[in-house]
């Protein structure tokens, strides 16, 4: 074997799980090793290893070699790159194992021409056995060793099968062709009729070839299998096994761009900088190619006609593109312009559209280009597109520095931010501080596109764009204040990037735009340093600088007798980008957290995971904003395994971009989640671990998650004075003295400053968010099963003083439950049921039942014992279906108290008929607008199982049966809704 027979080699030698055979052990392979196992270490080391997601391939390939179940041997068909060659490689040495000695011969575009040259190929390593056939047969062989033009093909089969005779002496024989298209027409028809006459005889033929390509091997009776991408869960594998390093949104354009291609998948990474790979430099918009993805997909481009060629540059260059436009004519003449790039299987044409056949043979069209053509194809589209693309495309035609062009990109930018394509946002303000002709202006877009990308979730990106400076930028405060923003998530420093923020909100010289894009990272700084003294500072500085977009940072601040923050917020979501004065929606999300309206900004950024046109080619992001928001969301709904999920993502998140705040938050509400489980050691661990690296720092959020998470252990427990004080070191609602937090002097004011140590203060809404509130009930239920009564009403005087119960539904009901919980016994049995009937359970059926299970405990202390049993029955099936363990329990105590064991609870009949949850209602309204429950999954960040499980609740409670009836279903909803 030698020349071409090799070139698959390095495929082969890194398709294999795990870490594979070396590129030089395969190079020194001998194919005609009679070696049996245990004495040849190629064969040793593959047996067992199986080509990721070929299971079923190689299972065929063994029918084969054993009983030949499926005839004298296989065809199989594949694409360029399907690993057609990788599957050949690994058959020829489990049939080595087996004891199969191996011919291997690999079709050559330029022998093509060279009568018997594939036929050469398999014969020149058994040369010396052609030696020992009889005279006639030997004699013919040595005239295709010697001289292929004069040899007679009836004689050269039948001199084959004698050779194959021969060697079959010593143990079958299997005969391996690759690249069977370019095998040259003598040689195939000779196999051909050999392979005819294998049936009987225990040699086999393994052969690959291009699919939809002719040979004549298709008339052999081989078995004829196709070789399709592989799915989904082994490129994966394939991926995570040969570039275990990529960043995450890296990970998916490959996966994205590949689409299951094994050649792809391998050699896509491998193109790319170091820089790239990681996160720290963002991708281009056409990821480059290696040596063989460009041979393999550009070769069938090279031999288009130049008018097909430049069509399939616009086309590729914009995909939205239609087909006038790609062609520069319509109708007829447009297809006729692109029928040889359609035989040639590069692209489909639809009725207005040109579609590509796999996203690499678009990369490959891009690649084969020169910089000059490509400025030109972007030339044209941009005269014949607008919006966001024009601009695009501008960008890219514009060589030199223009100012016109660069404001145009800037704009269309900010639209691309208001809209939630962030990254799309960075990379068009990057083009446009590239073709800027003033420094300054260069400046201030490198610094925008810095915010947008760390606000998109390319962490490295921005981290690179602010620590980059380029000889003769001035200087410029706020840019200098986006840099110390991006980097306080790193190193903690909130302190400084706050006092940069103000210093560059207060200066002159600072325009109204970047001012907004300025308070918006202002807001992100101070919820996530949660001090009085910097939430004092944000007031001033918003008073000094509300402005239209200024001011929906403001939303967080409950204005007096005004609107309640959250039915503003909502507002604001259900309005167009235009009437929002085309702010994003991301950074608001400290204001939906605060404001209990999680969910309806997670509904209003909901976009598909796919790239989106005119993006740079990113995939949308999933940033640490949008999963925090996520968690909060699942936590409060009771849909706890996926708040988890979502969580360790977002701790691997920041943990891979050295985001090491956001990773404090996440791991605190891991912390969180593990208290309401009981998984108590596990939530300790977490909680101690924020408290030491975030107390020095001063992340005010995550140490009051993770002090809440010690808390609600503690309550868990049962050890309600241990509850108390850690409740209490958070800074409960109106406490002036966190030094002595069980003195009832310190609640007498909810108007008064909070202590130094107390990162809520009920001076503000934002602060006040629904974390809030369920530290409020925590700490009640602990001061009164400690005898703190008076304390406890204190703490609930200031938390409706402040206005937490105004927050939302959610929050009303649980200032309502602490009530009830703390009030005396002739008030308390009306304030229970006022409670219950709030409309919260959905959003909150933790702290529902929470609420229900005390109800059902004073009503079995004062003797009611059948409406006990009813209470706590309807708790525990809620407490055991969330995996409560904790509260669940000690409600089984209380009903066995009451003389029932809990398999024999009454069924609770539901005060009022089912209503969707908040997760229930998303996932509907998706599936009503025609979603799949896949692409409901990607917008959500649920998994396809979770949706289906919903809409399983879904149906019944609004009466349905199929999705069809789902849209009327929901309009009567609102409708009665809208009644209520």
């Amino acid at each position: 074997m030698v020349g071409r027979d090799l070139a698959g080699r390095d495929l082969i030698s890194r398709s294999l799980v795990g870490q594979g055979v070396a590129g030089r052990d395969v190079a020194n392979r001998n194919p005609v090793s009679r070696n049996p196992v245990g004495r040849n270490p190629v064969g040793r080391d593959l047996v067992g290893r199986e080509l990721v997601g070929r299971a079923a391939e190689l299972a065929l390939v063994d029918s084969v070699l054993t009983a030949g179940a499926t005839g004298p041997g296989l065809l199989l068909r594949g694409g360029p790159g399907a690993g057609k060659t990788a599957l050949l490689r690994a058959a020829a040495e489990r049939a080595r194992v087996a004891g199969h000695r191996v011919l291997w011969a690999t079709g050559a575009r330029a022998e093509r021409g060279f009568a018997f040259s594939g036929l050469h190929q398999l014969l020149y390593p058994v040369r010396q056995d052609v030696e020992r056939l009889p005279s006639p047969r030997r004699e013919v062989l040595r005239r295709v060793l010697a001289d292929c033009h004069h040899a007679d093909r009836l004689a050269v089969s039948a001199a084959l099968l004698a050779l194959l005779a021969e060697l079959a002496s010593a143990g079958p024989v299997l005969v391996v062709l690759d690249d069977a298209q370019w095998v040259d027409p003598s040689s195939a028809e000779v196999l051909a009729f050999v392979a005819r006459r294998l049936r009987d005889r225990p040699d086999r033929l393994l052969a690959a070839t291009a699919a939809d390509q002719p040979t004549p091997l298709a008339e052999a009776g081989l078995h004829d299998g196709e070789l399709p991408p592989l799915d989904g869960p082994a490129a994966r594998a394939l991926l995570a096994a040969h570039h275990p390093d990529l960043a995450p949104h890296v990970r998916r354009r490959v996966l994205d761009e590949a689409r299951g291609n094994p050649l792809a998948l391998l050699e896509l990474p491998a193109a790319l900088a170091e820089e790239q790979r990681t996160g720290a430099a963002p991708l281009p918009a056409f990821l480059p190619l290696g040596r063989r993805l460009a041979e393999r997909f550009g070769s069938p481009v090279r031999e288009l006609p130049g008018s097909a060629r430049r069509a399939l540059l616009l086309a590729a260059l914009d995909e939205d593109a239609s087909l006038a436009a790609v062609t520069g004519t319509s109708g007829t003449a447009a297809r006729t312009a692109l029928a040889p790039a359609e035989r040639a299987g590069l692209v489909r044409l639809g009725p207005n559209r040109v579609t590509f056949a796999h996203p690499v043979c678009r990369l490959a069209v891009v690649h084969l280009a020169s910089g000059e053509q490509r400025r030109r194809a972007h030339a044209a589209l941009a005269g014949a597109t607008s919006g966001h693309a024009r601009a695009r495309h501008l960008g890219e035609a514009t060589p030199e520095p223009d100012d016109a062009v660069a404001g145009e990109l800037e704009g269309a930018a900010g639209r691309a931010a208001a809209n939630g394509r962030l990254t799309a946002a960075a990379v068009s303000c990057l083009r446009a501080a590239e073709l800027s002709e003033d420094p300054a202006d260069r400046v201030r877009r490198r610094a925008q596109a810095a915010y947008w990308a760390w606000q998109g979730g390319r962490v490295g990106w921005a981290t690179d764009l602010v620590r980059h400076r380029v000889a003769g930028d001035p200087p410029d405060l706020a840019a200098a204040a986006v840099a110390a923003y991006v980097l306080a998530f790193r190193d903690g420093e909130l302190d400084v990037a706050h006092d940069r923020l103000v210093r560059a909100l207060d200066d002159p010289g600072t325009t109204p735009p970047v001012r907004d894009t300025l308070l918006e990272a202002l807001l992100h700084v101070c919820s996530t340093a949660a001090t009085p003294e910097l939430w004092a500072s944000f007031d001033a500085v918003l008073s000094r600088h509300g402005g239209s977009r200024s001011a929906q940072p403001g939303l967080c601040r409950d204005e007096p007798r005004g609107r309640p923050a959250r039915e503003r917020l909502v507002e604001l979501l259900g309005a167009p980008a235009a009437e929002r004065g085309g702010a994003p929606l991301l950074p608001l999300a400290p204001v939906a957290i605060a404001a209990d309206a999680a969910a309806e900004l997670r509904r209003a950024l909901c976009r598909p995971v796919a790239p989106e046109p005119g993006d740079g080619g990113f995939p949308a992001a999933v940033s640490d904003r949008e999963l925090e928001l996520a968690v909060v969301d699942c936590t409060a709904s009771g849909l706890w395994d996926e708040a988890e999920v979502l969580a360790r993502r977002g701790l691997a998140f920041a943990e891979s971009t050295g985001l090491n705040v956001v990773g404090a938050v996440f791991r605190a509400r891991l912390a969180l989640l593990a208290a309401l489980r009981g998984r108590d050691e596990e939530a300790r661990e977490l909680a101690d671990r924020v408290l030491r690296w975030a107390t020095p720092r001063g992340v005010g959020q995550a140490l009051a998650l993770a002090r809440r998470a010690l808390a609600l252990a503690a309550v868990g427990a049962g050890d309600y004075d241990r509850a108390y004080e850690h409740a209490c070191r958070i800074g409960p609602t109106g406490s002036t003295d966190p030094a002595n937090p069980t003195s009832p002097s310190s609640h007498t004011s909810s108007k008064s400053p909070a202590g130094p140590t107390n990162p809520i203060s009920p001076s503000t809404t934002c602060q006040l968010t629904p974390d809030a509130a369920e530290l409020v009930l925590d700490l009640v239920e602990a001061a009164v099963r400690t005898g703190r009564t008076e304390e406890a009403r204190a703490h609930l005087a200031a938390v409706r003083a402040a206005g937490l119960d105004r927050v939302s539904p959610g929050t009303a009901l649980l200032v309502a439950g602490a009530t009830a919980v703390a009030a005396p016994d002739e008030r308390a049995d009306a304030l229970f049921r006022a409670a219950l009937a709030l409309p919260g359970r959905d959003r909150r059926p933790f702290a529902h039942a929470r609420i229900r299970s005390a109800y059902g405990q004073w009503l079995r202390r004062t003797r009611a014992i059948g409406p006990a049993r009813r209470e706590l029955a309807a708790a525990l099936e809620v407490l055991e279906r969330l995996g409560a363990r904790p509260w669940a329990a000690r409600v089984r105590d209380d009903l066995r108290a009451t003389g029932l064991t809990p398999d024999r609870a009454p069924d609770h009949a539901p005060d009022r008929p089912a209503r969707l949850t908040a997760q229930e209602e998303s996932v509907a309204r998706l599936a009503a607008s025609g979603l799949t429950n896949k692409q409901i999954a990607a917008k959500l960040y649920l998994s396809d199982r979770t949706v289906g499980a919903h809409l399983y609740k879904v149906f019944p409670k609004l009466g349905v049966s199929s999705r069809t009836a789902l849209r009327d279903a929901l309009e009567e909803v609102d409708r009665v809704g809208t009644a209520d």
